[in-house]
């Protein structure tokens, strides 16, 4: 069975050489076995041993290549396939033997986690449980780190409210730059639809500059580089026609790259709140708790495209908090 199959998360542990006395006293419990310098020899020697091979198969194969070849030459039909079949074999157990080490490096990456987390680090078992969860979440294994979670679960009042204050330090981390992008985007549009010029240009790079990536992802990534690379043109554009300010066709494209910039933002973070409840219900905590106050609604903003028609209407700017 896989490991990272497995239903026990304490079986895990032991197999990670991590002997944890589970208790509700939170006692330390750890026998961590002396086997490092012992498991980096053994990766020495089989380094040696795959690049022996490695040097080996080489070899056969250039060998055969050349066989094949004269064979083809010479109007051996018979040698040609059998060379071409041997050939053919060994990229087929090549590419089992590549798998095999993937397979074997990914389960010891998997099986490293637990030691990345550092018992004394903690106060009891059940924050080192989720610790260990978390970190599992963050590399990627959520049924695993769920499971540590769950018996991560807090046990007290105290920790209950403990938990809950510290997930909300963390989720208002996330919320704060993408409050201010939108507040910043809201400027922008009043500064396109009530200045053609410096005003406009201005509210601009202030949003460009306060536009944060911390729950971004590639789209919006891509997006800010886009908005980078436009920004240079609209400069260039704003030096030469200075006393002319913006036309509306450029401040519909500004306006136009800002929101969907500002629409990614919010999508990006509402996409973390939501991957967060799976954490949350697996602690036993409620997350509409932990997101109190920290909802972003967009409602009442247009974050759609416009045409260049729009700003020819009158926007009454009010900033939201």
């Amino acid at each position: 069975m896989a490991i990272r199959d497995f239903n026990n998360p304490m079986g895990l542990l032991q197999q990670a050489g991590l002997g944890i006395n589970n208790n509700p006293t939170g006692s330390l419990g750890l026998n961590i076995s002396p086997t490092f310098d012992a498991r980096a020899k053994q990766a020495e020697e089989d380094e040696a041993k795959r690049k022996r091979a490695e040097q080996s198969l080489k070899l056969q194969n250039f060998a055969d290549t050349l066989r094949m070849v004269n064979a083809n030459k010479s109007g051996n039909t018979q040698g040609v396939a059998l060379y071409s079949n041997r050939l053919a074999n060994r990229r087929a157990e090549e590419q089992a033997r590549l798998k095999e080490i993937e397979q074997k490096q990914e389960q010891a990456e998997f099986m490293s986690i637990p030691k990345q987390v550092q018992r004394s680090s903690y106060n009891n078992n059940q924050e080192y449980y989720r610790a260990i969860g978390q970190k599992y979440i963050d590399e990627g294994y959520l049924d695993q780190g769920l499971k540590f979670l769950e018996i991560g679960k807090p046990t007290t009042p105290k920790d209950f409210t403990s938990i809950i204050l510290s997930e909300g330090n963390k989720i208002e981390k996330q919320y704060s730059p993408v409050k201010n992008n939108v507040l910043n985007f809201q400027k922008l549009d009043t500064a396109l639809n009530s200045d053609s010029g410096t005003g406009a240009y201005t509210a601009l790079v202030f949003y460009l500059k306060n536009l944060d990536g911390s729950v971004v992802k590639s789209e919006e990534v891509n997006t800010f580089q886009e908005m980078q690379g436009f920004l240079k043109n609209i400069e260039q554009t704003y030096e030469k026609t200075r006393g002319a300010g913006m036309t509306d066709e450029v401040k519909a494209q500004l306006r136009n790259i800002s929101a969907e910039a500002t629409r990614l933002t919010v999508k990006g973070y509402n996409d973390f709140l939501d991957g967060s409840r799976v954490k949350y219900n697996a602690l036993g905590l409620d997350p509409n708790i932990i997101y109190a106050g920290y909802l972003i609604d967009t409602s009442g903003i247009n974050l759609g495209q416009v045409e260049p028609s729009y700003f020819e209407e009158e926007i009454e700017f009010t900033e939201k908090k």
